[in-house]
């Protein structure tokens, strides 16, 4: 971004009123208060109380006043005359005198393809975070005042950029931060990988961009990325960057008139008239009635404000061109006066238990900053003493909290350190009350109270007070942990599988087959085909006894591919992982040579009624996956290690792979060095499936983040997917552990995912989608993650139903109704707001007797448990029956 225009004033302001601004709509207004205290009643009514230190900006302008008293009216002044020219003699600086002081900017933001982004800022920004977050801006603000004081050789050039970079790092920070609320394209900005997107198409808009490419920069498959990116943003991801394009178009060709050739060629068009077409019709005229077109641009001149003091001012007014700006009249300033708000309506703005002049007196203990009647939960924020700290007001802050703790995540952690701040500062016995009495000591005392890390030593067993039930008679998950457990790990650990593939049987009563070579495998679990399709139904036990390794044993083959990583891995632990030329993954990328091993490339088929089991905790396959599909169905895979299959090129081989088939056990087995998915369903049919006890091992020498972790571990996107995920271990993965879809013609189905433990991760955890019924029930996710987000949930119609223990009394009636049991939560320390309790999933489960009997009858584990349970048991086991 930058600054198209720029006209700024320091003032000094006594103890009569201030100054009253009147520029217009469009044009941002920026305020510093390097002394003093003052009152800024902003364009939307909300008066705001700022000292010494404080910064606002207002986007988009409009009428404003900077008051010394919120009770004092706006007056009529003779105004002072103004330096029109940059190298003009400064006039003489502000008196020091004993009010305040404020630097004022008027700006024309100029964001390029950004600019839309000013619309969706709230009314002001109130920069008290900021200095928090980005501690340089401080020294720039005082710069900026002692620039103004001055007038050097050199400050208006100094001022300007001073102002440039400050605008940039609020404008930043609001998007960080504040914008979690925000819809469209800009609230698709907090998703991590429609943001890359984004940001790619804004760095280079006249790239020759496809959804594949744009695809590839998210990190998605063109059809999950075009679903996700129009849900996010209401257009295509085409459609949003022909706007991109019209939008730069207009800045370019209107205000810094370049040749309209220029500019289409700068944009991507092979040709102008391709360009002019698509120019008017994005905007109604063409490219050259634009550039014809007379502008208004600038900020307000000194006739359109207001001083009622002393004052000193250096103006260099907003241009972007030689033309001369043109500004309205004076009209606003005097709707401004007609509104200025009264003492009576000031203190309407306050808590009962204040007043204006009270607010202003400093406090017995240091100040307290909290948001306030925040105009639509915006960053408004009023200065309060430790008098008014009183329970009725903490009352209503925790319930300002609360809301924010379901819609805007940040702001409640934010929020929650500030009433902690507030309690530290305030409690006392000088103060109200005491802070132990209040309703912040204990809210805060119970959001402080988190678990702390499960260790390995063996679980206590529940006290008798544990056990007690409800009123209801109903089992609660949380307080019986040794009935979970022995309904369900006694199952699995005797080999009887849980939830939806409870009913597979694989190969049991058939003829036992032990193996020790590729072709005997090969043959052992399917002898016969029609076409490529296995149609070998004979029930057969298939005992894999030792490693049968497949690498080099169909040769090598020579494609093409390109890199696919996100990052160029320079100074990273990993890396580069890359892709086989497919589905113009590598177009607009370089594309070279890739030798890969052919085996990973064509997994050993399964036919129905096979039960494929290794012997000890070493037998495998190596450089080969399993395939299950074509109609396939009672199939156990057990004990076996699935590793080393074409690692770090992506389509050069998944694990296993679930394609049209039904009654599906994948049990403790453990997956490592896969090219792509450890286990991926679809396109066809995943019904009545179990996958327990498998340990996903996501160390690579690779990554798509560069940093050693895997991002392909389970694609779940099969039609009518009934499957349950039970105490299985994610470590070290960054992404699909596991991601949900459907395509689009296809039935999206129910995830039962009960017990799984997360380490060691980064980034995205299980990724929801509002196609597939994700029911999440006692899941663990180890606070060693980087950057993790337990569930990576990016729209609102995310079909996640994910208790916490904060949230588990507002399940109870759903969750028995439906499941005849009490949900168990799952424990995260971090991104509470993403554990959504998205009621639509009950009802599907409700309205589905196979459903509702098979996530019923799984009863979770204490999460307490699971870091034991899981670490002991995921993966092959020596014994097992």
């Amino acid at each position: 971004m930058r600054l198209a225009g720029l006209q700024y004033r320091r003032s000094a302001i006594g103890a009569t009123p201030g100054l009253a601004f009147g520029n217009p709509p469009g044009r941002a207004q920026f305020h510093f208060l390097a002394r003093g205290r003052l009152w800024l009643h902003a364009p939307d009514g909300t008066l705001i109380a700022l000292q010494a230190g404080d910064a606002v900006l207002l986007p988009r302008g409009g009428p404003h006043a900077v008051l010394a008293a919120p009770d004092l009216p706006v007056g009529e002044v003779p105004l002072f005359e103004l330096a029109r020219q940059a190298n003009a003699p400064a006039p003489a600086p502000a008196p020091d005198l004993a009010g305040a002081v404020i630097f004022s900017c008027c700006m024309e933001l100029d964001l390029g393809g950004m600019q839309p982004l000013i619309d969706a800022m709230p009314t002001v920004l109130l920069t008290s975070e900021l200095m928090t977050a980005a501690p340089e801006a401080g020294p720039l603000l005082m710069a900026m005042e002692r620039e103004s004081t001055t007038m050097r050789a050199g400050s208006t050039g100094i001022l300007v950029r001073l102002a440039e970079v400050v605008a940039a790092l609020i404008v930043r920070d609001w998007v960080a931060n504040g914008a979690s609320d925000a819809t469209g394209w800009v609230g698709a900005l907090h998703d991590p990988r429609l943001g890359r997107a984004i940001f790619e198409m804004h760095r280079d808009p006249g790239r020759n961009w496809t959804v594949a490419t744009l695809a590839k920069e998210a990190g998605h498959s063109r059809s999950v990325f075009s679903q996700r990116f129009s849900r996010a943003t209401g257009s295509t991801p085409l459609e949003y960057l022909t706007g991109l394009r019209m939008r730069l178009a207009v800045q370019q060709i209107g205000r810094a008139q370049q040749p309209i050739a220029t500019v289409a060629t700068q944009l991507g068009y092979g040709s102008l008239a391709a360009f002019s077409r698509a120019f008017k019709r994005h905007t109604g005229v063409s490219p050259a009635g634009l550039a014809d077109a007379p502008r208004a641009d600038g900020c307000p001149d000194q006739a359109d404000t207001v001083l009622l003091h002393r004052q000193s001012s250096y103006v260099q007014p907003c241009r972007a061109s030689g033309r001369p700006a043109r500004c309205p009249g004076r009209s606003n300033r005097s709707a401004l006066l007609r509104n200025t708000p009264s003492a009576a309506a000031a203190s309407r703005l306050l808590p009962a238990t204040t007043s204006p002049a009270t607010a202003a007196v400093p406090a017995t203990k240091g100040r307290v900053i909290h948001p306030c009647r925040a105009a639509n939960a915006r960053r408004t924020a009023l200065r309060m003493t430790c008098a008014d700290w009183s329970a009725p007001h903490q009352t209503e802050l925790l319930g300002k909290r609360e809301k924010m703790h379901r819609k805007a995540p940040m702001r409640y952690i934010i929020f929650t350190a500030i009433l902690a701040a507030a309690m530290t500062a305030c409690g006392g016995e000088d103060s109200k009350a005491s802070g132990n009495n209040l309703p912040a000591a204990k809210a805060l005392s119970s959001v402080q109270a988190s678990p702390s890390p499960i260790s390995s030593a063996p679980v206590v067993a529940a006290t008798s007070d544990e056990m007690k039930t409800s009123a209801a008679a109903t089992i609660s998950v949380a307080t019986t942990p040794a009935a979970a457990a022995k309904a369900n790990t006694a199952a699995l650990n005797t080999g009887a599988p849980i939830g939806f593939g409870a009913t597979t049987t694989g190969g049991a009563g058939g003829e036992v087959v032990t193996v020790t070579t590729p072709q005997e495998l090969r043959q052992a679990l399917c002898s016969t085909f029609d076409g490529t399709t296995c149609i070998d139904k004979t029930p057969r036990i298939v005992q894999v006894s030792s490693l049968i390794d497949f690498t080099n044993t169909e040769g090598t083959t020579a494609g093409q591919g390109c890199v696919y990583s996100h990052y160029a891995c320079t100074g990273k632990s990993g890396k580069q992982e890359r892709i086989l030329e497919w589905g113009n993954y590598c177009t607009g990328s370089a594309v070279f040579p890739i030798n890969y091993d052919t085996a990973g490339t064509k997994p050993l088929a399964i036919g129905s009624n096979k039960t494929v089991v290794g012997l000890g905790n070493t037998a495998g396959l190596k450089g080969k996956g399993l395939y299950i599909g074509g109609g396939s169905s009672n199939v156990i895979i057990r004990n076996l290690s699935i590793t080393d299959i074409n690692e770090g090129i992506i389509w050069g081989g998944d694990a296993i792979t679930i394609d049209g088939a039904s009654k599906i056990w994948i049990d403790h087995n453990y997956f490592a060095r896969i090219g792509r998915q450890m286990i991926v369903t679809g396109w066809g049919a995943a019904t009545a499936t179990t996958i327990s006890n498998n340990f996903f091992d996501g160390q690579t020498e690779y990554g798509h983040y560069c940093n050693d972790k895997h991002y392909w571990v389970l694609l779940l996107i099969g039609d009518q997917q009934e499957i349950t995920l039970f105490a299985n271990r994610f470590h070290r993965t960054s992404g699909r552990s596991p991601e949900t879809g459907k395509r689009e013609s296809g039935t999206g189905g129910l995830i039962h995912m009960v017990n799984n433990l997360y380490t060691e991760n980064y980034f995205m955890g299980v990724s929801p989608s509002p196609d597939v019924n994700l029911l999440i029930e006692g899941n663990y996710f180890d606070p060693t993650g980087d950057y993790f987000f337990p569930i990576f949930t990016t729209n609102d119609k995310d079909l996640a139903y994910a208790p916490l223990d904060e949230t588990l009394s507002s399940t109870d009636a759903g969750c028995v109704a439906t499941l005849g049991r009490a949900c168990g939560p799952s424990y995260s320390q971090t991104e509470h707001s993403s554990f959504r309790l998205n009621t639509q999933v009950l009802s599907a489960v409700a309205a589905n007797p196979a459903w509702k009997n098979a996530t019923g009858t799984v009863v979770p584990l204490h999460y307490s448990e699971v870091h034991d349970y899981v670490t002991k048991n995921a993966g092959p086991q020596t014994n097992l029956k």
